[in-house]
């Protein structure tokens, strides 16, 4: 339907009426009486049904049912766009029941910053902006707002800064006496803060995991710490999910990779040409580790690590059948994630690989499933995702067995445990049970991608031949990261590292304990933090986020705060983070 449009010195007389009525009786309007107003809509609440809105400057005033809710509605604005600004300023002084809806079109989308600017949006509870060419939400503000990044760009078009911006909006929530979401709002208006043509292209153009990234704009990393675009320095407690086990940047890492810099990239496709970065970090690691841990086939990432090495056991032994963990996790592409034993990874993309059968970790169910049938059994020494659990020695023991009288092989993936996070070089040296293949990745190059699969020359020989070239990657172990995970394992094998992640788990267990905690789990520095609420578990991480520390916590470990602090750390450094951590879990605990 189309309506002539109205110019402004109508909807201020309209507005003049209203408020001259609302003062004399003391009576807020109902819907069915604006109606009938100089607007004169037909079926107002009907609005949606209407055409495609016209070119002209937009606007509803709208509510949510309620009778002290004002609705007015048109179609069309045909006055001066810049108009439009005052106006609404008359319409806020309607009261606070006044929840705003403005269309804009493209050359009048400045507007916005005028709202802002002017302090007239918060006089407002609820207000959404809509680009009218295309109903695209621009920017929404209220309780929970719907395109935070308008918001800050509206907002900080003159330059101002965060703290300036979250002042305002903390003045503009002040009579709701809601601390709780006056402060969830402007931590959820950070990510956009010091906005910049980076942020912007993060938020725009680069396909996300989540609704809501950390959004931190990394300017540099050095050591334990983050530093970002706006000043502060985070304290990573978890080391890029346990990758930077030498911390960021450390100087052996990025002479090697520097050095190797100045001689090739990629030359060949990975196999064929002798590349000393490959050859160099391959012989070291075989001289750490039993014979029958030989061969290293170098990959880019820990999933493409376990793709290879399910693929390898399907070879080896001529099965198809595979015995996984519940609760396990190996990885997001295909074949690593029917290996994986997390319904909320799983589901979205079932069916995956068939011959997968699950038991439970540290469990007697395990031992009906291993059969002739059975090509390999895939675990973590320790689960990660799944809540930081440590497989029992004899229990894997008895695993081990079970593989041997059957003659299926057992798959150590050690994506996280790897390369001292538990204290040993691997989890299974301290375990004392040995894999027939091993997978590796995470800390193993440094701050590099890279990842790796470790078996017998024996089993190996299966990529080699029938046929040749049967499992074959462009870029594994590529020169700067083969160069990077020479220079990691030999810096760590120079260190006392044994010692120092022994000395970071005495002091986790010691100090993470108090109101709130349950318990603290895990082997050397893999630790997961047990608090008793999900609820309290989210709000303690976005506290420390707020104290500059950076702490692993996901919707699928609701309750769990994983901690993996580089092996470099300052133990007084740590000392201070925990007993941060540990006031934070208490503050949060007994406010409820």
């Amino acid at each position: 339907m189309k309506t002539r449009g109205y110019r402004y010195a109508e909807y201020i007389e309209l507005i003049e009426q209203l408020l001259s009525e609302q003062k004399t009786t003391g009576t807020n309007h109902s819907p069915d009486y604006i109606e009938y107003t100089r607007l004169n809509l037909k079926r107002m609440q009907r609005h949606e049904k209407q055409d495609q809105p016209s070119d002209e400057l937009l606007y509803i005033i709208s509510g949510l049912k309620e009778p002290q809710k004002w609705v007015l509605l048109t179609e069309a604005w045909c006055g001066d766009a810049a108009q439009i600004v005052p106006f609404i300023s008359k319409i806020a002084e309607l009261g606070p029941n006044v929840d705003l809806e403005l269309r804009l079109r493209d050359e009048n989308l400045d507007l916005m910053d005028q709202f802002l600017t002017d302090g007239v949006s918060r006089s407002i509870p609820k207000l959404i902006l809509y680009r009218a060419s295309d109903g695209a939400v621009l920017g929404s503000w209220g309780p929970r707002p719907a395109s935070l990044q308008a918001l800050y760009k509206a907002w900080n078009k003159e330059g101002r800064t965060y703290e300036e911006i979250a002042e305002d909006l903390h003045r503009w929530y002040a009579k709701d006496k809601n601390q709780e979401m006056d402060r969830e709002f402007c931590e959820l208006l950070r990510p956009f803060a010091h906005s910049s043509d980076l942020s912007q292209g993060f938020y725009n153009h680069l396909a996300l995991t989540s609704d809501h990234p950390i959004g931190l704009e990394i300017s540099h990393a050095e050591g334990c710490y983050l530093h970002t675009t706006d000043g502060r320095a985070f304290l990573d407690l978890i080391s890029g999910i346990a990758v930077s086990s030498l911390g960021h940047r450390h100087p052996a890492v990025i002479e090697a990779i520097q050095k190797q810099l100045d001689k090739h990239l990629h030359v060949m496709v990975y196999g064929e040409f002798i590349q000393r970065p490959q050859v160099e970090f391959v012989t070291l690691l075989a001289s750490q580790l039993p014979s029958e841990l030989s061969r290293t086939y170098l990959v880019n990432s820990g999933t493409e690590a376990n793709e290879a090495a399910l693929k390898l056991a399907k070879k080896a032994t001529k099965r198809t059948r595979f015995v996984a963990f519940r609760n396990s996790y190996h990885g997001d592409t295909h074949g690593s994630l029917s290996v994986t034993g997390r319904d909320v990874y799983r589901d979205p993309y079932l069916p995956l690989l068939p011959d997968v059968e699950f038991a439970d970790f540290n469990g007697e169910d395990v031992f009906e499933k291993i059969d002739r049938h059975t090509a390999a059994v895939i675990m973590e020494p320790i689960q990660g995702e799944g809540g930081v659990i440590p497989a029992g020695k004899e229990w894997l023991a008895r695993v081990r067995n079970a593989c041997d009288n059957v003659g299926a092989l057992l798959i150590f993936d050690e994506i996280q445990t790897g390369f001292y996070r538990t204290g040993s070089l691997f989890a299974f040296q301290a375990l004392g049970v040995q894999p027939d293949i091993l997978t590796l990745a995470k800390a193993m190059s440094g701050g590099m991608p890279m990842g790796a699969i470790v078996s017998s020359d024996e089993i190996m020989a299966e990529f080699r031949h029938d046929p040749p070239l049967n499992h074959v990657t462009t870029f594994g172990g590529h020169p700067l990261s083969a160069a990077a995970a020479h220079a990691t394992l030999k810096t760590l094998l120079e260190g006392d590292f044994s010692t120092k992640v022994a000395d970071i788990a005495e002091i986790s267990c010691h100090m993470l304990r108090g109101p709130g905690i349950v318990e603290v789990r895990g082997r050397g520095a893999m630790l997961g933090l047990q608090l008793e609420s999900a609820e309290l578990t989210q709000k303690v991480v976005e506290r420390c986020f707020e104290k500059e520390i950076l702490l692993g916590w996901t919707l699928h470990s609701s309750s769990l705060i994983r901690i993996a602090p580089p092996l470099v750390i300052d133990l007084d450094t740590l000392k201070q983070a925990y007993q941060t951590i540990v006031d934070t879990v208490k503050e949060v605990y007994e406010r409820g």
